[in-house]
């Protein structure tokens, strides 16, 4: 991701920059006057670029424990928008299964008192349709409970035909 596509809170601070580059010039300064035998003037710089080395070193520690803060609030976040999700999915299933029950219900009872043929064959593609949309509800509480980690995959070889 390019500069300015990142967000500003994903940008270190401004402040651990500047005392990066300070720390950096005053280590060149330093070693220029040790090299053109101004060692006083030296020290001095080499003393003030210890400091903003150190001053560096705990700008990043707090904007890593700031980022780490940030972090957890997300990662709780998504746990939550997660149990709300597989809540959601349990409902919706629940809600899905009473009706389609009870249309299978009714689709045998009536089985029982149709005499033509062709009525019988809706009937049978009636049940078959609930049969199909009762998979797919267990299919989909299946990857629900796969992804709440409630049940654990058991991987297993197959033969494809």
């Amino acid at each position: 991701m390019s500069e300015p596509e990142r967000s500003r809170a994903d940008r270190p601070s401004w402040r651990s920059e500047y005392l990066a580059a300070a720390a950096s010039v005053l280590t060149l300064a330093s070693a220029i006057a040790f090299a053109v035998k101004a060692p006083f003037v030296g020290a001095a710089c080499a003393a003030f670029a210890v400091s903003f080395a150190s001053l560096t070193a705990l700008a990043v520690r707090i904007e890593r424990g700031d980022l780490e803060r940030r972090l957890h609030d997300a990662e709780s976040g998504a746990a939550i928008a997660r149990a709300a999700k597989h809540r959601a999915i349990s409902v919706l299933n629940h809600d899905l299964r009473q009706p389609l029950h009870a249309l299978t219900l009714y689709a045998a009872a009536l089985v029982k008192r149709v005499q033509s043929e062709e009525a019988r064959d809706i009937l049978n593609k009636i049940n078959r349709a609930a049969e199909a949309m009762d998979q797919s509800l267990n299919s989909m509480a299946d990857f629900s409970r796969l992804d709440a980690a409630s049940v654990a995959a058991q991987p297993s070889v197959f033969e494809l035909h």
